[in-house]
């Protein structure tokens, strides 16, 4: 999968180098978390779709896979490439989420690779199937922040508004779950944290406005049915939906549906599969994100750069005494998030 790296990314690499000054290891991670998922994850697909592998597991999440190209959205409107890959991206999830759109993880073809042995509805595309919310979420605002981004409105086609109804309709559905959902969820053998109780149904939920949640995004069974944060991420898509209704594709019915969920979620409205004494490099990324002081920022990229277990790139967790104790040696969503992080720093900031 080994990519040539385009002159645009050259260009914001070497501009990034003049912002970060003498810190030379800060510049390397970036350096090297930000062309990570180019150099090793993408693969361009004889349809013109895009397929990006999470990293060590050979499978893509929805989730993931919009995270690790997220960053690029910079250089996506000069640079046609690019934009190609980001939308061949979105077609992609297109495809799988109307293949399943309960599953959150994909195989690039129907090999039937991944947890075929789990007790719920597999298919040979599926490497596993967890429902979690925020995996319909990300491609709905993969989808909208590359028309903000580049102008591009050619993937707000008939698929995209199959897909949008194919997820209003899933979400609504699983606001009352115990009644109206058909998905079962259990694994063998495994980790209490990978499998639902009750026959694969979860613990018993009554309606609250909220859409279910079968898994976390940490990929761990909720406790509670209704799981917050997703369904907060839900509300803010769903608006991103009734704007594009309106002004691109004019459709009125698409928008009203879509403004009428999101008034009944918003209404209504930790992670155990972390190692005790650890911490996620995602969490810190996401604290600078989320802070709009800069000295902040700096703070919490002092913190990544100097956690990195001498490895100049992230990681899933590393442990609070002893960073060279980590998981997940090849994560490219934590490396994008990083990258993500310095490009925010520097003042290179994606549009929403």
């Amino acid at each position: 999968m080994k990519k040539n790296i385009s002159v645009s990314m050259n260009q914001l690499v070497d501009e990034v180098r003049g912002q970060l000054g003498d810190d030379k290891k800060l510049f390397t991670m970036f350096k090297n978390c930000y062309t990570n998922t180019l150099n090793t994850t993408v693969k361009r697909m004889e349809d013109g779709t895009t397929y990006v592998i999470t990293g060590d597991i050979p499978a893509m999440w929805f989730r993931d896979s919009t995270a690790q190209l997220r960053s690029y959205l910079l250089l996506a409107k000069e640079d046609v490439e690019i934009g190609d890959i980001i939308e061949g991206l979105i077609r992609r999830q297109y495809q799988y989420i109307l293949i399943d759109p309960y599953a959150n993880a994909f195989n690039e073809a129907p090999n039937g690779r991944g947890f075929q042995t789990d007790q719920t509805d597999m298919h040979p595309w599926v490497w596993e199937r967890k429902y979690e919310i925020d995996s319909l979420c990300y491609p709905l605002q993969l989808s909208y922040l590359l028309w903000k981004n580049t102008g591009r409105k050619a993937h707000f086609d008939e698929v995209f508004v199959k897909v949008v109804h194919t997820i209003i309709d899933l979400w609504k559905t699983e606001q009352d779950h115990e009644n109206n959902s058909s998905y079962r969820f259990q694994r063998e053998n495994g980790r209490p944290m990978d499998t639902l109780t009750r026959e694969g149904k979860g613990p018993l939920v009554v309606p609250t406005g909220m859409t279910w949640s079968a898994f976390r995004p940490s990929d761990d069974a909720c406790t509670y049915g209704y799981l917050v944060p997703s369904n907060m991420f839900a509300v803010v898509v769903l608006r991103y939906v009734i704007e594009i209704a309106l002004e691109v594709l004019h459709d009125k019915q698409l928008a009203e549906k879509a403004g009428l969920l999101a008034k009944e979620i918003h209404e209504g409205i930790g992670s155990p599969h972390t190692p005790k004494n650890y911490i996620w490099h995602i969490a810190l990324a996401i604290q600078g994100l989320t802070n709009k002081d800069r000295r902040y920022k700096k703070e919490i990229l002092e913190k990544m750069k100097n956690t990195d277990g001498g490895t100049n790139l992230m990681h899933e967790g590393f442990h609070v005494d002893d960073p060279k104790q980590f998981t997940r040696d090849w994560f490219s969503w934590a490396n994008a998030m990083f990258s993500e992080l310095v490009l925010d720093y520097c003042g290179y900031t994606i549009k929403r």
